[in-house]
């Protein structure tokens, strides 16, 4: 009797700390053309909100404004799709609201999700609206609230941070083929700002160019170095998540083609 007691109570608490892993998601712009018409790439991304987990089948729901954005499609599948998993699909369950789904294949095989955000996919908008805003918020309540399971494939986990996306596409001016222009290197103020804890910093370039975007903090010391490297022409966007950081002012430093424009921004806790 007493083993069995003991083998019921290790069960209870290992179910226990298995409802209590949780998941974190967030959004990642890659591309913000800034036109009617141009591409508005985001990435979306998974981390543990505690312990690690396996990621077994489930329904990544955002919702998305149709006036803004539009003609979504997968751009490219991450860890999550082939080998244990099935082909990752993107369905439309009503107009401006989109569903990321990732079956698991078998029960125990899936892939581990770690304390780092790691990539699920890739989706690619139309901007139907250049002068609109982009706003993308994860569906938490039911009709085709966000899913997701464990590797066990029995285990739903819970919702820790789920950080949502609002940023402006840029209206650009366009020449007589429809095109957009830049006349100049230019750099944006950030966007939201103040901030807490995700920004977006906006930059513009006339020809391709090699880019580096970096972080300091009052003193002058480096925090964080965002990009380094190549960029094609036109309107761009770089995330910035100041999370683990404290309140206060922060500059950013764009440069590119031996220019460099500095500027301000704030992050309120």
């Amino acid at each position: 009797m007493k083993n069995i007691f003991s083998v019921l109570l290790m069960g209870l608490l290992a179910g226990s700390l298995l409802a209590e892993q949780r998941y974190e998601l967030k959004f990642e712009v890659l591309e913000n053309q800034g036109i009617a018409g141009g591409n508005f790439d985001v990435l979306i991304q998974v981390r543990t909100g505690n312990e690690g987990f396996a990621l077994g089948s489930c329904n990544l729901v955002f919702q998305y404004d149709p006036e803004v954005l539009g003609e979504p499609q997968l751009l490219k599948a991450q860890g999550f799709s082939g080998e244990a998993y099935r082909a990752m699909s993107l369905s439309n369950p009503t107009e401006g609201r989109l569903s990321i789904n990732v079956l698991l294949n078998a029960a125990g095989e899936g892939t581990a999700v770690g304390r780092e955000f790691s990539g699920v996919a890739a989706v690619r908008f139309k901007i139907a609206d250049a002068g609109g805003i982009a706003r993308l918020d994860w569906r938490i309540e039911p009709p085709n609230a966000t899913l997701v399971f464990a590797d066990d494939e029995q285990t739903l986990l819970t919702a820790g941070s789920l950080t949502g996306l609002e940023m402006p596409i840029p209206s650009a001016q366009l020449d007589s083929d429809g095109d957009a222009t830049v006349s100049e290197f230019t750099v944006f103020q950030n966007y939201p700002n103040p901030f807490n804890p995700a920004t977006y910093i906006r930059y513009a370039l006339p020809h391709p160019a090699e880019v580096k975007i970096a972080v300091y903090d009052v003193q002058g010391q480096l925090v964080r170095t965002l990009l380094n490297g190549p960029q094609p022409a036109g309107h761009h966007a770089v995330g910035f998540d100041a999370a683990g950081l404290a309140s206060g002012v922060y500059f950013y430093r764009v440069n590119s083609a031996g220019l460099e424009i500095t500027r301000k921004m704030l992050l309120l806790k």
